[in-house]
């Protein structure tokens, strides 16, 4: 699909993927010269409505916003808050067009897929006055490995109870004869088999899945949750502490 506004130009492709949904590839240039917040405002609508596609998005190109500028300048600000605002977050934290005077990190790739295995990198080359930007993912990372299950036996109050009034009730003087007829060895298994067998019927083993620990105490805030806002966070933090 192809958009087309006053304050930026883009395309969008999209990549059909095999059992997971259709990813969607998006070019973007705002020219400059024309006011931020007007591009924010048009920009804000694609956005919104990409996040109602729930599709995983990568919006390309060149957005003319000097991101290392984030700490100082408002507009820049309300762009960054605007994309993290829809769950997209920059892969390029770097200048991308440097001249003698300047370094500006104008051109970027925003992704609203959150996934360890990527990564990114600007290409030292003087094709153009903007360094080439990649980003690097595994759009079919492998299932999480979910350990087999285990066995597990309930020791209740009732349980206990059972088994002590089996023990008392059972006639053991089968294993008096056994010792006398075919000696103490034959004597002891018997035992053993007869003693297994009542300690199973009063505590049955049963099939326990172990999905991990989760310690989290809102039920709403999954660790999936957690981990966005902890690499949102360390994007600001370097913003801030770190802009050139």
């Amino acid at each position: 699909m192809k958009h087309k506004f006053s304050t930026f130009e883009c395309l969008f492709i999209k990549l059909p993927l095999h059992k997971r949904k259709d990813i969607l590839i998006g070019s973007v240039y705002r020219p400059p010269g024309h006011p931020i917040n007007d591009f924010i405002t048009d920009f804000d609508g694609i956005l919104s409505h990409l996040s109602k596609l729930k599709n995983q998005v990568f919006l390309a190109g060149d957005f003319n916003i000097n991101l290392l500028r984030y700490s100082e300048h408002s507009s820049t600000e309300d762009f960054l808050n605007t994309m993290f605002s829809h769950k997209f977050i920059p892969t390029i934290l770097r200048p991308t067009r440097i001249t003698e005077t300047s370094a500006t990190l104008i051109d970027n790739i925003f992704t609203n897929l959150i996934n360890e295995k990527q990564d990114s990198c600007i290409l030292i080359n003087d094709i153009s006055d903007h360094l080439p930007i990649i980003l690097i993912v595994d759009i079919d990372p492998s299932s999480p490995v979910i350990p087999p299950p285990s066995t597990k036996r309930k020791f209740s109050l009732a349980a206990k109870t059972t088994f002590l009034n089996s023990l008392d009730h059972t006639d053991w003087t089968f294993i008096d004869n056994l010792a006398t007829t075919d000696g103490p060895d034959t004597a002891y298994s018997a035992f053993i088999n007869t003693y297994k067998c009542l300690y199973d019927t009063a505590f049955p083993l049963s099939l326990t899945y172990n999905m991990g620990r989760n310690n989290i105490k809102q039920p709403w805030m999954t660790k999936a949750l957690l981990k966005s806002c902890k690499k949102n966070q360390d994007y600001i933090k370097i913003y801030l502490t770190n802009p050139n």
